[in-house]
């Protein structure tokens, strides 16, 4: 073996290690109050705990599909109030969210006309979300730029007149 090879492996081995202990997986709870759209789409506000930091956010969601249960899939995007100088973007990061359950708590029809609700009913919900990371149309920025993957679990309520209320805990990595 070239005995310069036993010089360049421990400083390959030495970034690598330096690179990984800066990629952590933050901790990210807290509740959104949004509006369902006649489009369609959500509109509303987080507040998130991101580890130590406590963040307001806006948050807007847009129908992406179904899943294979025939369950509503969302991309929902935010953007934070964590801008550092007039010269820095706010945070913001996109999520692939898919409903995983779905359960009206008053029957069918229980809805007036107009109404926000696909099934005619207020229900109770459950969502898987998953951080999107390298995708143009959805870039992270800010805070979150360096956002590699995380995932976070939501319960929420959604009412007759779009009103919807959740919960969410996981983490973001970044």
């Amino acid at each position: 073996m070239n005995p310069s090879s036993f010089l360049i492996l421990p400083l390959v081995l030495m970034t690598a290690a330096s690179s990984v202990a800066y990629a952590k997986c933050l901790p990210a709870y807290g509740r959104i109050t949004n509006n369902a759209q006649l489009d369609q789409t959500t509109l509303g506000v987080v507040t998130m705990k991101l580890g130590a930091q406590i963040l307001q956010c806006g948050i807007v969601g847009k129908p992406n599909g179904y899943t294979e249960a025939k369950l509503p899939k969302f991309i929902h995007t935010i953007v934070c109030d964590d801008k550092a100088s007039d010269e820095a973007p706010q945070g913001q990061v996109s999520f692939d969210t898919s409903v995983t359950d779905l359960k009206p708590t008053a029957d069918p029809g229980t809805c007036g006309i107009p109404n926000y609700s696909a099934i005619g009913a207020p229900f109770e919900f459950e969502e898987q979300t998953t951080v999107i990371t390298n995708d143009p149309n959805h870039p992270a920025r800010g805070i979150f730029s360096q956002a590699y993957g995380g995932e976070i679990r939501v319960k929420g309520k959604f009412n007759c007149d779009g009103g919807i209320v959740m919960k969410f805990a996981g983490e973001i990595c970044m």
